[in-house]
């Protein structure tokens, strides 16, 4: 039987039976780990280290701590790693934030919530009083309702109410920079790997994006295995500058990979400005957030496009429009492109983006003269574009983007 502190061991008493494998950890205030059982490899969760940030060494918490004093979080049925269903219950106390993970692979009943047995818990009856109860109860209720995890910041914005009472007629909308960026070659770098190195390649991408999200004043809405979608409800420049740190993160990084013998991550990246609404749909415990808008789609759109422009990361009209200080990144303009039911759009490549330098400098020196064969083909004037593509073909071998236009402009002659 595992050994663990005081408080902690009142409080599982009267909240679990006592086979459902508990597995705690403990974090202090500024987000640094202080202790953790050992079985909480049974969880999935492995590689911690002690005195180091949590939210580099995993993003299953990430925006819910720190707590206020005597607060605390009851989330059921979260999804970890190889699917395991787990209850986490997350309370403060003395200046320290306790993490509790209950397996529930045997479970035949629902865990009793703690506040049902609060009779028989001194220690939940000295702190819930007064106003702390009344915070405790919504906070129940929300949890309840949300039936898995999502940033503190997008529950903000929504607001309690809306996510206790799904599909009602109840919204939120908002104004937001929006990024989407994916893995282009996923399958590629899957292929032949064990478990364990999938499992540590996609835990380092997801800690590559989460902090150059989070650093650039963002928050990440849904996150997939090769897909990763993220808000930032202050200035465009912030999602521009988070999808440049991601580039030099993953530049590093792949220096590793290839030193390792293994394969680069090939990414790309759109980045747009819109509105969006936020409701709160489901049933029961299965709760979430549905984010719907034209301007997301239009982004993932977007994001799509470097495909076809071979290119690392593309930004909108709307999104320039809003730079305070255009001068500030290197943007290359690929003309207008007309999206089916949207106004034709000129859209740009964020050339800070571009992962190789000899491409950078390429593609820099000859600039201004992309830009006039982009405009030409943008009004349809393909005779004349044609020749300035081929020009810069001789000049910039490694433009791809290059290629495309000229492959579009023999198609409409």
């Amino acid at each position: 039987m595992l050994s663990y502190p005081k408080e902690i061991s009142e409080y599982l008493i009267n909240a679990i039976k006592k086979n459902f494998n508990p597995a705690y950890l403990t974090v202090d205030k500024s987000g640094i780990l202080v202790d953790f059982s050992p079985n909480i490899t049974d969880y999935g969760l492995t590689s911690f280290e002690k005195g180091a940030p949590l939210d580099r060494q995993t993003f299953y918490f990430e925006g819910l701590l720190p707590l206020e004093e005597n607060a605390e979080i009851y989330l059921p049925h979260i999804k970890f790693e190889d699917n395991l269903s787990v209850d986490v219950y997350i309370f403060s106390k003395d200046d320290k934030d306790q993490i509790i993970l209950f397996n529930e692979w045997e479970k035949e009943k629902e865990i009793f919530y703690i506040q049902q047995r609060a009779s028989e818990t001194s220690l939940i009856k000295d702190r819930l009083n007064g106003k702390l109860r009344i915070a405790l109860d919504e906070q129940t209720a929300l949890a309840n309702s949300y039936g898995r995890f999502a940033p503190k910041e997008l529950i903000n914005i929504i607001g309690k109410e809306i996510l206790s009472q799904p599909n009602s007629k109840a919204f939120s909308k908002i104004n937001a920079s929006f990024l989407v960026t994916s893995i282009l070659n996923a399958e590629e770098l899957s292929s032949n790997k064990t478990d364990k190195e999938i499992l540590d390649f996609i835990n380092h991408y997801q800690k590559i994006i989460n902090d150059a999200v989070k650093e650039n004043k963002g928050f990440i809405e849904d996150f997939k295995y090769d897909q990763v979608t993220a808000f930032f409800t202050g200035k465009i420049e912030d999602a521009i500058n988070s999808a440049i740190q991601i580039n030099k993160s993953l530049i590093e990084y792949n220096k590793t990979r290839t030193s390792n013998g293994y394969k680069e991550i090939v990414t790309s990246t759109g980045i747009n400005f819109g509105s969006v609404v936020l409701a709160a749909l489901g049933e029961g415990e299965k709760i979430w957030i549905a984010a719907i808008s034209d301007d997301l789609n239009h982004t993932t759109h977007l994001n799509q496009l470097n495909r076809r422009y071979k290119t690392s990361a593309l930004l909108s009209e709307a999104a320039y429009k809003l730079l305070i200080d255009k001068e500030r990144y290197n943007l290359r303009s690929l003309g207008k492109y007309r999206q089916k039911n949207f106004a034709p759009q000129e859209i740009y490549e964020i050339m800070n983006c571009i992962p190789s330098d000899n491409e950078y400098f390429e593609k820099n020196e000859y600039k201004k003269v992309f830009e006039n064969a982009a405009a030409l083909f943008s009004k349809r004037k393909f005779k004349k574009a044609i020749k300035l593509f081929k020009h810069l073909k001789k000049k910039i071998k490694k433009d791809k983007t290059v290629d495309y236009f000229i492959n579009s402009c023999k198609k409409e002659i």
